[in-house]
């Protein structure tokens, strides 16, 4: 079953929402010695969340998508990310298979993702994410135009 931040129309709040996200990915990177890899991270973790992707290899790169199409998240900041120490060893920890799987089931996911993006009202505020975290879910989703995918199951 699916955590409830997952549904389309998820009454509960930003809040709630990445407080459940949190719980199936515990301990990542929560003692980062890199304050800006931290905050990346937490805009990351809300993009999850407000994108309705789960924590599946599939979700991850649909989030990576979503990232960097319908938020404010620029793509030479995001390669930064990706490309740092820390995330490069999480990355690594996959087995090589599953990387591959996920990269070509990505160039399937982007279409569907880039046309929900073209349709937002706005773009995601990857940095602004704390203004809405008392704000449902679904009101969050309605007030940028976000019509998440189905989530893959973790």
């Amino acid at each position: 079953m699916l955590p409830a931040h997952l549904a389309p129309d998820c009454q509960v709040t930003l809040a709630e929402a990445l407080e459940s996200h949190r719980r199936t990915v515990p301990g990542l990177f929560d003692d980062a010695g890199d304050p800006a890899l931290a905050a990346l991270f937490a805009g990351h973790d809300a993009c999850h969340v407000v994108f309705g992707c789960s924590t599946a290899l599939r979700d991850e790169a649909r989030v990576d998508s979503w990232t960097v199409l319908g938020s404010t998240m620029t793509a030479r900041r995001y390669l930064a990310y990706l490309t740092h120490p820390d995330v490069v060893a999480l990355l690594k920890s996959f087995p090589v298979g599953a990387q591959v799987r996920t990269l070509l089931v990505f160039f399937v996911d982007l279409p569907v993702v880039a046309w929900r993006c073209l349709r937002m009202r706005r773009r995601w505020d990857f940095d602004g994410w704390e203004a809405f975290l008392d704000r449902p879910l679904h009101e969050v989703r309605a007030e940028h135009g976000i019509r998440p995918l189905a989530a893959t199951p973790p």
